[in-house]
């Protein structure tokens, strides 16, 4: 197994779609390592802004590719003041291009709603953290970050399942309340 970087482009964004154009530019070269079959799992790992879903979906949509797992890295310290702050993506310069007026919240949000897997980094907050995360996804599985998550590459990533998830239709948030984070569902 070969380690570092394998290949580095410079990408010029021509429309506000981060994540359009990770598309766009990724699946090529995951085509092209897996016709050359020299690696037997590539991470692909996105930027702050870039939601999951889209570029998931893209690579589950491959039949030449095999999606083992969306996982989402999470720092405990952080997460309820993003998930509760105002700031526009702008304010903390993580726009690719200016005309996103998405909040840090909301791309938080999506990005912990939507893998089934996160990994919590830090002590201070872990357990709140960890609930507020479990109410927003109850599907996901939290585990610390490290060598456990080599383990996960044996699974296939279902992305019609993490839709109906987000799905309000299909949703199954429950009741409950745990560690100061409560969850009401309201129908």
């Amino acid at each position: 197994s070969r380690w570092g970087v394998l290949d580095r482009a410079r990408v010029d964004l021509d429309h506000p779609c981060a994540t359009c154009a990770l598309r766009e530019d990724l699946l090529p070269v995951l085509l092209e390592l897996a016709e050359r079959g020299e690696h037997s799992l590539c991470v692909v790992e996105t930027w702050d802004a870039v939601e999951p879903r889209s570029v998931a979906e893209a690579i589950a949509a491959r039949e030449e590719l095999h999606l083992a797992a969306v996982v989402t890295a999470v720092d405990a310290e952080r997460l309820l003041p993003d998930l509760s702050c105002v700031d526009d993506l702008s304010d903390r310069s993580l726009t690719v291009v200016p005309e996103d007026r998405r909040t840090v919240a909301e791309v938080l949000s999506r990005q912990v709603e939507y893998p089934t897997v996160v990994a919590l980094h830090g002590d201070r907050h872990r357990h709140e953290a960890r609930a507020l995360v479990e109410h927003l996804n109850p599907a996901t599985l939290v585990v610390p970050p490290g060598g456990g998550l080599v383990a996960l590459t044996e699974g296939r990533f279902r992305p019609e399942v993490a839709a109906n998830r987000l799905n309000p239709t299909w949703a199954q948030y429950r009741d409950a309340s745990d560690a100061r984070v409560g969850t009401v569902v309201w129908t």
